[in-house]
């Protein structure tokens, strides 16, 4: 039986800067994830913003005493300190060319990292590479931020599996629909996985990113579903059972049937898949696995 890796919020992630980020909080029986969500909590509470829409008391709150866009960064966006200490505040640089949704989970993103700067200034204020498990956690704090568990939960009880409330649910926290899909499945309060394909040159359709499932080059059984789905006008999704596999050089295969729905987005499609039928409330939490072979 073929197991879905695990989303990044849900890894136990150990780096020296993580075991004393944990240590330094006073909470070590609790996991880094559970840590940064509380802590982004505590600062919104401190700050009396009940709604995350406005970051502007969360900037100020974590120090952060200059704000700059700069159009040639090339990257999303950084945070640096001012000085040589915590007191001193920072810096947080955007990126310019990238749209308002982006730019809003950079800050809630870099916002995270001065927790990190605040609890381990040993390591932080000293030339270090990057810590993909800090960026991780910085990813899951920023989430968290954005669309606190209380009233995402509130928001999507009762509401279809469906990208439909992706859409909505993004519009209200002004977020991506991926953000949103990934805080709801940390949150499980969702169990199905989201996939965006690529349209190649040759017309076939290949996976570009994936959220839930094992990380691989998943195709369609039955290229009329991507196809469809191109081609559908109005941005209505396309719905339906049908099958996916993928196979590798290292031999390791699985395929399955999966319910879906699928539409174009831009230059790509974006669908929901699921072994369990999706539009439900109820998308359950012992959703079967698809099978190697």
């Amino acid at each position: 039986m073929l197991r879905s890796k695990r989303d990044s919020s849900d890894r136990g992630v150990s780096t020296r800067l993580v075991d004393l980020f944990v240590a330094r909080t006073g909470e070590a029986g609790k996991s880094p994830q559970i840590i940064i969500e509380d802590l982004v909590e505590d600062l919104r509470r401190q700050t009396g913003s009940a709604s995350a829409r406005s970051l502007d008391r969360y900037l100020e709150a974590r120090n952060v005493v200059e704000h700059l866009c700069d159009a040639d960064i090339g990257c999303d966006g950084y945070i640096e300190p001012v000085g040589a200490s915590f007191a001193e505040g920072f810096r947080l640089v955007l990126n310019e060319n990238a749209s308002p949704v982006r730019q809003r989970f950079t800050v809630a993103h870099e916002i995270c990292h001065t927790f990190f700067y605040e609890l381990v200034p040993e390591l932080k204020f000293a030339p270090h590479a990057t810590d993909d498990s800090e960026e991780a956690l910085c990813n899951h704090g920023a989430a968290a931020l954005l669309m606190p568990a209380q009233d995402i939960s509130a928001q999507a009880s009762g509401k279809d599996v469906s990208l439909a409330t992706l859409e909505e649910l993004a519009e209200r926290y002004e977020v991506s629909i991926e953000a949103v899909f990934l805080r709801l499945r940390g949150l499980k309060l969702w169990n199905c996985e989201m996939s965006v394909w690529h349209r190649m040159m040759s017309g076939e359709f290949v996976v570009s990113r994936l959220y839930g499932w094992l990380k691989a080059d998943w195709r369609w059984v039955d290229d009329s579903v991507p196809n469809r789905a191109w081609s559908q006008k109005g941005g209505v999704p396309v719905a339906g059972k049908s099958f996916v596999y993928f196979e590798r050089s290292d031999n390791l295969s699985a395929a399955g049937s999966v319910f879906f729905q699928i539409k174009r987005r831009g230059d790509s499609l974006v669908s929901l898949w699921s072994t369990r039928k999706l539009g439900g409330r109820d998308n359950g939490a012992n959703q079967r696995r698809l099978y190697k072979v």
